[in-house]
């Protein structure tokens, strides 16, 4: 009996903690923080100047990290070959 009552305890527990980690979720299903596809979403509103200024804000914050510097690159450069068309 006492079995019986675990079981479904874990079950419910697992099933609780299943709804919080999807709550927790963003739109697009990611648990965190994507500034360079937010910034392309800035770009895609005609936003350009707000989209540079998040990379550069998000570039001093992790500047080991490479996707943000390519990002920048192709917003302020077009001329570099990696701008989106």
């Amino acid at each position: 009996m006492k079995q019986h009552f675990f079981k479904k305890l874990l079950v419910s527990l697992g099933i609780i903690f299943n709804f919080v980690l999807v709550s927790c979720a963003n739109e697009d299903g990611s648990s965190s923080h994507d500034p360079v596809l937010a910034a392309y979403q800035l770009i895609d509103e005609q936003r350009t100047d707000e989209a540079i200024a998040l990379l550069e804000g998000e570039l001093k914050k992790e500047p080991e990290k490479y996707e943000l510097k390519v990002a920048l690159a192709r917003r302020k450069n077009p001329l570099s070959g990696l701008a989106r068309k």
